[in-house]
């Protein structure tokens, strides 16, 4: 793991060890993501969702896709939308961290040839 990677992991594990099972595990999201895809862009957090960029932030163009760790009961949800810019849309709700993963590694492949196509 790179070294963006490792700090979401880390951020992961403290996020975890606080919650007590109040939402689902932030650490599987980052290994579900860096599973994917999604590994070739660079993790952080904003609050509970996990959010990627083309380089380390607060360099790199934020990727319009982001997984989030919500409670009650604990799921994922698949953000489609810049994470700091509303309305983004709601894409997947799941209990499964490899499922929301996979949502949004489809999704920032869908960004990224958007963005190729138009020379950005």
């Amino acid at each position: 793991m790179d070294e963006s990677w490792t700090e979401a992991l880390a951020r992961a594990q403290a996020e975890d060890a606080y919650a007590e099972g109040r939402w689902p595990s932030c650490e599987g999201a980052v290994h579900a993501a860096y599973a994917t895809a999604l590994v070739r862009f660079h993790p952080f957090w904003s609050m509970l969702r996990l959010c990627f960029s083309t380089e380390p932030i607060p360099g790199g163009e934020i990727v319009p896709v982001s997984i989030g760790c919500v409670g009650g009961p604990p799921q994922y949800l698949t953000w489609w939308g810049h994470p700091y810019e509303w309305p983004a849309e709601k894409a997947l709700l799941t209990e499964s961290a490899t499922e929301a993963a996979e949502m949004a590694a489809l999704l920032a492949a869908v960004w990224a040839d958007q963005r190729e196509a138009s020379g950005s």
